[in-house]
């Protein structure tokens, strides 16, 4: 008895040894209950979902805590079977994401777009990047922004005198993000533009190469 036990014991921990990330996964004898809470955050990370900020906190319904603050939920501790349940809702989403992708590229890029135009500071953040490195498109985008007067009256409140909106590449980030959120129709006289964009998040914010005429 006591050398079945032994065995028995050999075994679970080879079964262990094997089955410690997601790369050991056969959804058998190395399934995700078997793997470790960082394990199975990490699959979440590898997806770019935040499995105890964003991932449980939607599966479990809690609410944001308002004294917190916006974006800050309501903390619980998260048992080992919560980390299993978020990785499955994670391997999930990226599934219903490669279908998606698979199906209609294109719904995917506008939902990409769409997603952007609702968060203006990072569709900010993203414009001037492409475009601080990108000297010929800024010059493109300065002239074609320099013939909107509204717009260059909310520019020269930002700038400093002397300066021009080639000088200051995050002022054109912050202005064409506000004006493109709130009039989507614009879109198509920055096609290229937002090639490039489409270009960063699927690289994971890699810079893009080359760029299209306007």
């Amino acid at each position: 008895m006591k050398r079945i036990l032994l065995s028995l014991s050999f075994i679970l921990l080879q079964i262990n040894a094997e089955c410690l990330t997601e790369l050991d996964l056969d959804f058998d004898s190395c399934d995700l209950v078997h793997l470790s809470n960082a394990a199975l955050n990490d699959i979440c990370e590898r997806i770019g979902l935040d499995m105890e900020g964003h991932v449980l906190p939607a599966l479990y319904g809690m609410d944001e805590d308002e004294e917190a603050g916006v974006g800050q939920v309501k903390t619980r501790d998260f048992t080992h079977d919560d980390y299993v349940r978020g990785a499955e809702e994670c391997l999930l989403i990226e599934d219903e994401v490669n279908r998606l992708q698979d199906e209609n590229p294109d719904y995917l890029q506008q939902l990409e777009r769409e997603a952007l135009l609702e968060d203006p500071e990072i569709f900010a953040e993203m414009i001037t990047q492409i475009i601080s490195n990108d000297d010929a498109l800024l010059e493109e985008i300065t002239t074609k922004l320099a013939g909107d007067r509204e717009l260059m009256a909310d520019a020269n409140e930002l700038l400093e005198e002397g300066e021009t909106l080639s000088d200051r590449p995050e002022v054109i980030g912050v202005l064409l993000a506000k004006y493109l959120s709130e009039d989507p129709s614009l879109l198509d006289e920055f096609e290229a533009l937002f090639d490039m964009v489409d270009e960063v998040v699927e690289n994971g914010n890699e810079e893009g190469e080359g760029r299209d005429e306007l």
